[in-house]
């Protein structure tokens, strides 16, 4: 850096680093509820295994358990078998670890309800709807700020 601050720039990557992994684990919760409620095939089943090998790693440095259910539902299969549950579950099961929270997460949005998809509110809440003023900016301002951060620290290295 210019200034000099190297020792803070570390500390803020380091604050930074875990909301990287957001919009991956948002993708592969979007895709493994598309493959188990939604009837969706080998293109959904294909994503959701993308997303969750990008998380993976990290996911088994917490929870070898948590990352073996998340891989057996995801993985890419002729016949994909998804357990949206299970994924959540074992998801939310290590997001301390990781250094998120739910509503870091936030659920996944069914923009024709204006509320959540069953069962995909975000964990430790009961579903918000956009009658309680929830427009769902916030997750969008998460996942744009996730990829900024994500494009930068590449690109700083």
């Amino acid at each position: 850096m210019k200034s000099g601050e190297c020792a803070a720039a570390r500390e803020t990557v380091k604050k930074m680093i875990p909301h990287m992994f957001i919009p991956m684990i948002q993708g592969a919760l979007r895709y493994a509820y598309k493959v188990d409620k939604l009837q969706g095939g080998e293109v959904e089943n294909a994503e959701g295994a993308i997303f969750a090998a990008a998380v993976l790693p990290k996911v088994f440095a917490v929870s070898p358990s948590a990352a073996e259910i998340i891989y057996d539902n995801l993985k890419v299969s002729s016949n994909p078998s998804t357990d949206i549950v299970a994924v959540k579950n074992a998801f939310e099961s290590v997001y301390a670890g990781l250094g998120l929270t739910c509503e870091d997460i936030g659920g996944l949005w069914f923009d024709g309800q204006e509320d959540y998809y069953e069962g995909m509110a975000p964990c430790g809440g009961a579903a918000v709807s956009a009658q309680s003023g929830d427009d769902n900016s916030g997750n969008q301002l998460k996942l744009i700020t996730s990829f900024c951060v994500t494009m930068l620290a590449m690109f700083s290295l």
